[in-house]
């Protein structure tokens, strides 16, 4: 499968804490806050062509992110295989939701849960 890109999220207790480390580590460039809020409740980091995306929540675990441009198509093979979507509880927040799919202004999002219980999140982006 091309066109795929391979991204993680990882939860922090605190975000800006986390965006230190991984800079000061690992060299990784913080690519700003993801929300408009200005908070440091979500942040980007990257490191060529890793992306880490840091989200506040330390109780939870990560989750597998996988960037793609053509979501539909996916979902729909994944679904005639068996896969089962769900929508997050936090994730119902009032976006647009199809059957499987939130739209936000940032793009597209599906989840769902693979064999050995880890969430993966599917994005396509807004162009």
């Amino acid at each position: 499968m091309q066109g795929i890109q391979a991204n993680f999220n990882l939860y922090a207790e605190n975000v800006e804490r986390a965006v230190n480390f991984y800079r000061k580590n690992f060299d990784f460039k913080h690519l700003g806050n993801i929300d408009e809020s200005e908070s440091t409740d979500w942040a980007a980091l990257k490191l060529e062509n890793t992306i880490i995306w840091l989200g506040k929540n330390g109780s939870s675990v990560g989750l597998i992110l996988l960037i793609l441009s053509e979501l539909q198509t996916l979902i729909n093979r994944l679904k005639e295989k068996g896969v089962k979507f769900i929508i997050p509880e936090e994730m119902n927040i009032g976006s647009p939701i199809s059957e499987e799919v939130i739209k936000t202004n940032w793009g597209k999002h599906a989840w769902f849960i693979d064999s050995e219980k880890n969430v993966v999140m599917l994005f396509e982006p807004t162009n």
